[in-house]
């Protein structure tokens, strides 16, 4: 039996980014029974960080390519639009009617019960549409995540396509689970799940969740911590990933630099400035006016709570 962790010895980029071309490709070799069909949305181009690209064009697969933007369609058909193998579909996936994946399956000539594989990449919703999907059970399910989440938190993103926060591996695990799959492997942004009675047969042994995102963790987790004296400390992923900007733990301090000093024995003029700022809403209000130059609401003497 092979530990899921080692898979991560397969990365290699064709089209993808982050080395799913080369795990998925082995994984397939390990499939009891494939039928070469596979789904991707969305699917931009049909190239660019295209998770089934490779497998259209260099193993002759079926794929079904889902993309509701019309310009980006438009390039997806310069890419694809020649190819018998290639299935171009221009829809809006929504979580019920005739557009869900259920639908849109259906609707697609020769689409097998049990495609090998559906990749779901559309910055936000991939949770709620694969809850929505009931009448198909793919082999294996590769599904974008957000790895700042905490990995022992269950978030699941709001069910509304303008949102694009994503949602937890915690809750895509617990999903999984109750859809008869198991995660087999975690690749920076993304997860690949396997169906559960497949596991054995492709001599798989799963590794926890947290084993799996182990290589990553610092890479992409945001940890704060504060110390005695009230000050807030940041460890590990120090930017906005998607934005590429470096997070300055100077800018989130919640007390002024004048009361960042511990409490315990701190003598009457400090315990009477703490007294101060705490207990009368204007004090902190007009120390933010003199450092910064602007009112700010005075939160913190309403939130304050003795440990």
């Amino acid at each position: 039996m092979e530990n899921s962790i080692s898979l991560l010895q397969h990365r290699r980029n064709v089209y993808s980014h982050n080395g799913e071309d080369g795990v998925l490709e082995y994984l397939i070799k390990k499939l009891p029974e494939g039928n070469k069909w596979a789904v991707e949305f969305g699917a931009w181009d049909g190239k660019f960080a295209s998770n089934t690209c490779h497998l259209l064009e260099n193993q002759n697969w079926n794929v079904v390519y889902i993309e509701c933007d019309k310009e980006k369609f438009k390039d997806l058909e310069r890419n694809h639009g020649g190819r018998p193998n290639a299935h171009l579909v221009n829809a809006f996936i929504s979580f019920e009617g005739e557009n869900t994946l259920d639908g849109i399956f259906s609707r697609v000539p020769g689409f097998p019960q049990d495609p090998d594989l559906v990749s779901m990449d559309i910055d936000g919703c991939e949770y709620h549409l694969w809850e929505a999907l009931k009448r198909y059970t793919p082999k294996m399910i590769l599904v974008e995540f957000n790895p700042t989440i905490p990995i022992d938190y269950t978030y699941v993103q709001p069910k509304d396509f303008s949102v694009n926060h994503s949602s937890s591996l915690k809750a895509f695990h617990d999903l999984a689970h109750a859809k008869g799959y198991e995660l087999v492997s975690v690749l920076d942004y993304n997860l690949i799940f396997v169906r559960k009675e497949l596991i054995p047969q492709m001599g798989l042994q799963p590794a926890a969740a947290r084993d799996l995102f182990a290589p990553f963790f610092d890479r992409y987790q945001t940890r704060i911590w504060q110390s005695m004296d009230g000050q807030i400390h940041l460890i590990g992923c120090d930017r906005m990933l998607w934005h590429n900007v470096t997070i300055n733990p100077k800018k989130f301090q919640v007390l002024p630099r004048l009361l960042r000093f511990n409490p315990a024995g701190s003598g009457w003029l400090r315990s009477t400035l703490r007294f101060f700022y705490y207990k009368v809403p204007l004090v902190p209000n007009i120390y933010n006016f003199l450092i910064s130059g602007r009112f700010r609401t005075p939160t913190v003497a309403a939130e304050r709570r003795e440990p």
